[in-house]
């Protein structure tokens, strides 16, 4: 493996994305080659590294030392442009604009190799076309970097260049390079996290300053150990360098911030009003389910294959008429996933009788993801807020915002319910309804492409999404009727009846707390509509109606006769659409209403 400038892919050995790539790193060497560093075995670090974590992907960058230059920045007065730090900073933004996804990038740096980061960074944050780099690094480790006052004795020590008038020049721009460097990263630290280790026989230039890492959300300093083998020469423990590194960047692959502010920020651009959230929907929808019922679904083994770790089709799309259950199913799996599967679950139930638009939408989804990270982690990616202060449009800046989110967990799990239902506002004439329908369809749609797409192109099935509605035909519907990475599952008609009749049976308390029976109500029930004639809606008024009935012990089989002409009144006056509904289900037979 020859030397090289440039950026180059050191892991893997074909230069190609990782399975499952979830993360880059970057190695920057000192004055010596990035080969030259090497563990006891002679196995090259950097790539020794790559070897041990199975979805990284490991760069080297590699340049000269002494063809390095200095520029005056002609964009902005008084600065300059390091040359080899711009060459890092354009070079990996190229390579970065083919990732579909969001992959954070640690920096590690080797001696002098922290002065190029340092610089490569600053670029990126002054160039909005090379910004790319500043919002996706998550980490800094700078190993035996002089952060100061680059004297001509520690350049002539780090050096392993011969001692020429050449080599003193190299070393006056080197120099200029350090100490230019310094002020601009403190402005820069309060974006990632900092490591910073150093020998502990070097002075004080490796030190870096108290405000740098107490801009960082985490920043941290570690004295390395001197090699056994060089003590005299000053040399860093080989083996245990690779071993700090491979803890160090797995600890810190992500860069949180816990300062309130930020997550005030945060939350405040979202801009969620009350009516918006529907967590009330839920939880009410949560409370409706009887123990013992929905049981059918955990074990059913399409969704036992979409929470699985092997999934096929991550997406899964719940049908069944109206009454049927979907919606108490929807709140009882979302509760199942967040508990007993402690993956986070973003609920939406379509039925608000608020319309809400696509920023909405996406907006409730994320700002359930950053409640879960800040009780996971304790606070949200520092990312985020670059994505809140870029210029792009609120909807692309919504909807990267929710890929970050996701990069950042194991697995996530959207339950969009009812998404062939919408609110519409209070008082729409006609003709301004149709339009009015088609808009708010159109921003559903939105939504359901966006999580399509993130479920289908996100790496090893980290994204789930659970859909529910009932059997028709429109444009929703078409867009998972046609995708092959989405199963249907249909429902069971013998399964709801199961279901009611657990419900009907199920012990309910009266006002002074004694605990009754429903065991009459089930088995009137089942005279009054037969097992497969049945849904939740029905069941329940036929309970309520035969419960006013039973006033008087001993009155109910007199009253069973008017029970029957009553519900047959209600049935017409008031459950037209459901009977119209239930009748335009064809694609089941399983079931058969009215």
């Amino acid at each position: 493996m020859g030397d090289f400038k440039g950026l180059r892919v050191l892991w893997p050995p074909d230069g190609l994305k990782p399975p499952n790539h979830t993360h880059d790193i970057v190695f920057v060497h000192d004055q010596r080659s990035i080969f030259d560093w090497k563990a006891k075995n002679g196995a090259i670090i950097p790539v020794q590294i790559g070897s041990e974590l199975e979805t990284s992907r490991i760069f080297g960058f590699g340049y000269d030392l002494g063809d390095a230059r200095i520029t005056s920045d002609g964009f902005f007065e008084n600065d300059i442009i390091f040359g080899p730090g711009y060459d890092l900073c354009s070079k990996l933004n190229v390579v970065k604009s083919t990732d579909k996804e969001h992959i954070p990038i640690t920096f590690v740096s080797h001696g002098v190799g922290g002065v190029v980061v340092k610089h490569a960074l600053w670029v990126s944050k002054q160039r909005p076309q090379l910004g790319a780099i500043l919002k996706q690094t998550s980490h800094v480790i700078f190993v035996d970097t002089p952060h100061s006052n680059l004297t001509w004795g520690l350049w002539k020590t780090l050096s392993a260049e011969p001692q020429s008038l050449a080599s003193r020049g190299c070393w006056q721009l080197w120099s200029t390079a350090v100490d230019s460097a310094q002020e601009k990263f403190r402005k820069l630290a309060c974006y990632f996290n900092i490591s910073s280790a150093f020998l502990a026989s070097r002075g004080p230039e490796a030190y870096l300053d108290g405000d740098t890492l107490a801009n960082s959300p985490n920043g941290r300093v570690f004295e390395l150990p001197v090699s056994e083998n060089h003590r005299g020469q000053g040399l860093i423990d080989e083996d245990f360098i690779s071993e700090w590194l491979l803890t160090c960047i797995r600890e810190t692959k992500f860069c949180w911030t816990r300062k309130s502010a930020h997550i005030l920020k945060i939350k405040s651009w979202l801009e969620l009003q009350p009516e918006i959230i529907n967590a009330h929907t839920y939880e009410r929808n949560l409370r409706l389910r009887c123990p013992g019922t929905g049981n059918w679904l955990l074990n059913h083994a399409s969704f036992r294959q979409w929470t699985s770790d092997g999934v096929q089709n991550p997406i899964l799309w719940l049908t069944g008429p109206q009454g049927s259950g979907k919606s108490v199913l929807s709140s009882m799996i979302t509760h199942h996933i967040s508990q007993t599967l402690q993956d986070p679950a973003p609920y939406i139930n379509f039925s608000s009788q608020k319309p809400r638009s696509a920023f909405q939408l996406a907006s409730l989804l994320a700002l359930q993801l950053v409640d879960f990270a800040i009780e996971k982690h304790g606070g949200v990616s520092i990312e985020i807020l670059h994505v809140i202060e870029d210029k792009s449009s609120r909807l692309q800046r919504i909807h990267r915002l929710l890929k970050i989110l996701v990069s950042q967990c194991q697995r996530v799990f959207f339950i969009l319910d009812g998404i062939d239902q919408m609110g519409l506002p209070e008082g729409i004439e006609m003709p301004w309804r149709a339009h009015e329908v088609e808009r708010i369809t159109q921003h559903m749609e939105t939504t359901l492409k966006f999580l399509m797409d993130l479920a289908r192109n996100t790496n090893s099935g980290s994204v789930r999404v659970w859909c529910s509605s009932e059997n028709t035909t429109s444009g929703i519907e078409k867009l998972l009727t046609n995708d092959s990475a989405t199963t249907r599952l249909r429902m069971e008609g013998n399964a709801v009846a199961k279901d009611i009749r657990r419900c009907l049976n199920h012990p309910t308390k009266q006002e002074h707390g004694e605990l009754i029976s429903k065991d009459k109500n089930s088995d009137h029930i089942s005279l009054l509509i037969p097992e497969r004639q049945r849904n939740f809606l029905l069941a329940s008024l036929v309970r309520e109606v035969l419960d006013t009935r039973r006033s008087v012990p001993g009155e109910t089989e007199r009253n069973f006769d008017s029970s029957l002409m009553d519900l047959d009144v209600i049935f017409k006056k008031t459950f037209g659409d459901i009977c119209h509904s239930n009748r335009s289900q064809k694609e089941d037979p399983s079931f058969s209403w009215l």
